[in-house]
């Protein structure tokens, strides 16, 4: 188990997700251990690995191992949506100067219809979001959805299984 929080290549800050992070990291509130990709963003906890840039390798070595995936929205809350994941976001705003416009919420509500992600509007939702993620995480691999595969496949995989299993 592990979380993996990631700012992405943004040249904005991006504090107003990171530091309700630290007090959660601090309290023991998520899994570890925690890898943060902090970009631009100053930050420092006790209990985190931090590192500002990953190339390619580390960044999907992260994104492979981690149990719970917190991002700005981009395209990595995608990819691990892709992975079985239910990513937690937190869309960049304009009005608080940490992008040029506010495209990430549009994105962010879009997925979130879907069941792709999971969204945090604020610091004060942080940890409902973070609970709400894990959870339908779990929900997903026991149905056989957290593969990433189509929904259908998954069911047939877990029926050859019981299958299998009945047969000897």
């Amino acid at each position: 188990m592990s979380t993996f929080i990631t700012l992405g290549n943004s040249a904005y800050p991006f504090a107003r997700l990171l530091d309700p992070l630290a007090e959660l990291v601090s309290a023991n509130r998520l899994p570890t251990p925690v890898y943060v990709q902090n970009g631009t963003t100053p930050f420092a906890a006790p209990g985190c690995t931090v590192t500002p840039f990953l190339d390619r390798e580390q960044f999907e070595e992260r994104l492979n191992s981690c149990t719970l995936l917190i991002a700005h929205c981009g395209l990595t809350p995608i990819q691990g949506a892709r992975r079985g994941l239910v990513p937690v976001v937190m869309p960049r705003l304009a009005r608080f100067g940490e992008t040029v416009d506010d495209h990430q919420q549009p994105l962010a509500r879009a997925l979130a219809s879907e069941g792709r992600v999971v969204i945090a509007e604020s610091a004060g939702a942080l940890m409902e979001a973070i609970e709400r993620a894990l959870e339908l995480q779990a929900q997903r691999k026991a149905s056989g959805e957290g593969s990433g595969e189509p929904a259908l496949v998954g069911r047939i995989r877990h029926l050859f299984s019981e299958w299998e299993a009945a047969r000897r």
